[in-house]
């Protein structure tokens, strides 16, 4: 499973993340993992989702039209991680 950083993420995070997950796993639980690796992660994403203003992906595709939190993820995924940024 691999996880991107796009946009002002990838100053932050770097350009991803890529960890082996072994077996299937849901989205809310990859978090917990994810975030138990990298504190900092907390600042865009919780067992909920992402954070108001934050795009989520799997495979190009927006979590919420899949099973949201409830999707199951594998090692051959690619998770996406967006800010949506609001100029004015």
């Amino acid at each position: 499973m691999k996880l991107v950083f796009v946009g002002g993420l990838r100053r932050v995070f770097g350009g991803g993340i890529e960890i082996k997950l072994g077996k299937k796993m849901k989205l809310r639980d990859l978090i917990e993992v994810l975030v138990k690796k990298n504190h900092r992660l907390a600042e865009v994403l919780d067992t909920n989702g992402p954070k108001p203003g934050y795009l989520l992906f799997i495979n190009d595709v927006d979590y919420q039209v899949l099973s949201g939190m409830d999707t199951e993820i594998d090692d051959d995924d690619v998770l996406t991680l967006v800010p949506v940024n609001h100029g004015g």
